[in-house]
């Protein structure tokens, strides 16, 4: 009874890789119209952000486009400003998670929205250097403020 218990659990672990399999490559499928290399989605969005992160070698240089709440922020002594677009994860007890990334663009390329306006943001991953820490940021080629709001 016990074999065919774990025969089952592992049966039934293995259909749920392949789904999330199915479901982050769907989600990062690519829109060659656009020129986008990866387009994160709703159902994944934490998932594919890590995994640009964790493996920035691999996306450096590539379009990604996902819509989130744009957020700003200074940084350090010097209170230098900063932009980032997010969408909030899992948290508990007031420190709550996000993920997203920090955006940059041109000065007159666009009008820094809001905080908190949803955005569809398209742009490609660079690596920079801070503090002598390598960080990753999108420098955008496309940057809307959306009416309708998605999945936070």
């Amino acid at each position: 009874m016990k074999k065919g218990i774990h025969t089952t659990i592992r049966m039934v672990c293995l259909c749920l890789m392949l789904i999330a399999s199915v479901l982050l490559m769907s989600a990062c499928s690519a829109s060659s119209s656009e020129g986008i290399d990866v387009e994160i989605g709703d159902k994944v969005f934490i998932a594919q952000t890590n995994d640009i992160y964790y493996n920035s070698a691999d996306y450096v240089g590539k379009t990604v486009k996902y819509e989130g709440i744009f957020l700003s922020g200074v940084y350090g002594a010097t209170e230098t400003p900063y932009h980032m677009v997010i969408r909030y994860g899992p948290g508990c007890c007031g420190d709550d998670a996000y993920a997203g990334f920090e955006v940059v663009w041109d000065a007159d390329q666009y009008a820094i929205p809001a905080e908190d306006d949803w955005v569809e943001i398209i742009g490609q991953v660079a690596e920079y250097e801070l503090d002598g820490r390598s960080l990753l940021r999108l420098k955008l080629s496309h940057l809307e403020v959306l009416a309708k709001r998605g999945q936070e």
